[in-house]
């Protein structure tokens, strides 16, 4: 997947699609998914809130210079003040 620059994501796992950074270490978040310049999420998981694995993402992505340009959240509810900060300096754009 290293050419994929747009990624939609439809109620997932998030905790199953974002590695956690004590698994495989900082530096291969520059291998993957190089390319990935959009994300889109729709609509929670049955499980509930699950946006802490994806903000540390975002937050490891921008840290090793592969910042999401444009992420977009559709039908999330109750997120909180602080995710949305967390989340807003993480990526270029963040559209709810």
């Amino acid at each position: 997947m290293c050419s994929l620059t747009y990624l939609h994501l439809l109620r997932a796992d998030l905790s199953g699609c974002f590695a956690d950074p004590d698994i495989r270490g900082l530096h291969t978040f520059r291998e993957l998914l190089p390319s990935l310049d959009h994300l889109k999420i729709s609509g929670p998981p049955l499980g509930g809130d699950q946006l802490g694995p994806l903000t540390s993402f975002l937050t490891r992505c921008t840290a090793v210079g592969k910042r999401i340009s444009l992420f977009v959240l559709l039908h999330y509810p109750q997120v909180s003040p602080e995710l949305v900060e967390s989340i807003e300096r993480a990526v270029g754009v963040f559209k709810r």
